[in-house]
């Protein structure tokens, strides 16, 4: 649902073809595939086929140990260690060679969400022209989706006793709407469908929290 609520703020800030809907509207058309780009299951599960159809076990003539073809990162795990994440990296691509001061003192503090902040004009997208001065990199933050719609709820809340409020009590079923939509669509049972053929239960966990609220 951080995605969801990731491209909410930049369609939201763009000047090209601005969306100017509040976020339930959005996510109800994101979760209908009705945003740009599509159905954002569909995406995740076929990048679960992708990495099964590319994913095999053994060694080669070296002896090097190519059972993990494809490397999975999630920013989840990045924002809670990037070090571990980074050392995962440097050993899939055999960058073992690297120093380890020149990893510390400068390479990681470059790879903080911070730093690239302070250094946003490195990062901000050139195809597009936002509105306000607004930042591609805002807070960098995991849960961001979960606030958005607890923000609405809040505010539902807060509304109760106006005497016109059919449309914010409904958003206050957004919770509720975003985790059928999850089970409607089958989304766990096909995604371990298309991860058969890999048995590792950090890819499918990876690939089960990137829906989870």
């Amino acid at each position: 649902l951080d995605v969801c609520a990731s491209f909410y703020h930049h369609l939201s800030n763009q000047k090209e073809g601005t969306y100017t809907e509040g976020f339930p509207r959005f996510a109800r058309d994101w979760m209908a595939g009705k945003i740009p780009f599509g159905s954002p299951l569909h995406h995740l599960l076929s990048f679960a086929q992708g990495f099964n159809d590319n994913y095999y076990s053994g060694k080669d003539c070296s002896g090097y140990n190519v059972n993990r073809p494809l490397l999975l990162l999630s920013y989840e795990d990045m924002k809670l260690n990037l070090r571990e994440q980074v050392l995962r990296i440097i050993e899939f691509l055999g960058l073992q060679y690297i120093p380890l001061d020149v990893l510390e003192n400068e390479l990681l503090p470059t790879f903080d969400f911070q730093s690239m902040k302070e250094n946003s004009h490195k990062f901000q997208p050139k195809s597009v022209t936002w509105l306000d001065g607004f930042q591609f990199l805002r807070n960098g933050e995991v849960g961001d989706g979960k606030k958005l719609i607890v923000a609405v709820e809040e505010k539902v809340g807060r509304n109760d006793t106006k005497s016109d409020h059919h449309h914010e009590n409904d958003d206050r079923l957004l919770h509720n709407e975003y985790q059928a939509w999850i089970e409607n669509e089958r989304y766990s049972e096909l995604v371990k469908e298309c991860l058969r053929d890999v048995n590792d239960d950090y890819v499918y966990n990876i690939f089960h929290t990137a829906v989870v609220l």
